[in-house]
């Protein structure tokens, strides 16, 4: 589509956020206020997909809307008009409250692409607030340990590694399993077992950064992407993790229980999905765990 100089002056004189993507959801036209709400000029975005880059869901999980529900797809596909609250969240990483529509193009009676239009003016204070308790700790943490659930962590880590060749930042994801976790909870009874995972859990966040996100996985497997400046990284974070799982000491009746647990750690490469990535710090924690257990493999 041709940009006018006219057309780029009425756009930019609009206090909502328009951007205009084709058929391919890549971005091909952007205003001034999605540049201001978002952080991103046209420049970072142009001719890239907008699939993990600024609708955040919030029905039920932070992850980006284009992960399940695409809006702008659903539009481009039957030329239905679509509206919701959602949170975009800025260059920065920070999340930002808006009405959001998406809309059809229509050139020739051809759907040729969709726009979508961010109105912050019409969310209000009560209605911001409203939003940040979808975000409540019930939809973003796991109940018992308190850390991340892993539907947020899926919707997080998709929109880092959507940004990973934007920003050039190297990534580490680390796979755990709690040793002998089955032994526990026999011997010991579920309730010493939910005492394990919350010590357990306090330890790692306490020894970690906070810019490192840590989710529990299922049971007693837990999954975290970590920031390094190169891969040689990798295991200083390992280290301090299981010196911290090693120092949790659990009481019952008496008998002080320690915790060991089987990591595997792996670099976030360009051609990685999130599914790799994870597969392949799950088999190296496999390997962690036939190879004796208390300890991390990288890979």
């Amino acid at each position: 589509m041709d940009n006018s100089p006219l057309d780029n002056a009425i756009l930019d004189s609009l206090s909502i956020g328009v951007y205009y993507v084709d058929t391919d959801l890549k971005i091909l036209r952007m205003n001034k206020a999605t540049q201001d709400i978002t952080g991103y000029d046209i420049a970072d975005l142009y001719g890239r997909s907008c699939e993990g880059n600024l609708l955040c869901r919030i029905e039920k999980t932070s992850e980006p809307l284009c992960a399940k529900n695409c809006p702008l797809k659903a539009t481009i596909k039957d030329g239905v008009h679509r509206e919701a609250l959602a949170f975009i969240r800025n260059k920065a990483g920070d999340r930002i409250p808006v009405k959001a529509e998406t809309k059809p193009v229509i050139l020739n009676e051809c759907i040729v692409g969709a726009v979508a239009v961010l109105n912050r003016s019409d969310v209000a204070d009560k209605t911001k607030d409203d939003l940040v308790d979808v975000l409540t700790k019930t939809a973003l943490t796991d109940p018992l340990t308190g850390v991340y659930n892993r539907s947020c962590f899926e919707g997080e880590v998709n929109v880092i590694m959507s940004k990973m060749l934007l920003n050039k930042n190297k990534y580490g994801i680390f796979f755990m399993d709690i040793d002998n976790f089955s032994h526990i909870n026999n011997n010991y009874g579920h309730e010493t077992g939910d005492r394990v995972l919350i010590e357990m859990t306090r330890a790692i966040t306490s020894s970690v950064r906070k810019a490192d996100m840590f989710c529990r996985w299922g049971g007693e497997e837990f999954v975290g992407i970590f920031q390094v400046r190169s891969f040689d990284g990798l295991g200083t974070f390992g280290d301090k993790v299981i010196e911290a799982i090693r120092s949790v000491k659990i009481n019952h009746e008496g008998e002080n229980i320690g915790i060991t647990a089987s990591i595997g750690i792996t670099g976030v490469r360009p051609e990685d999905t999130l599914d790799s990535v994870v597969k392949r710090a799950d088999e190296l924690m496999y390997n962690s765990k036939k190879t004796g257990k208390n300890k991390y493999t990288i890979g």
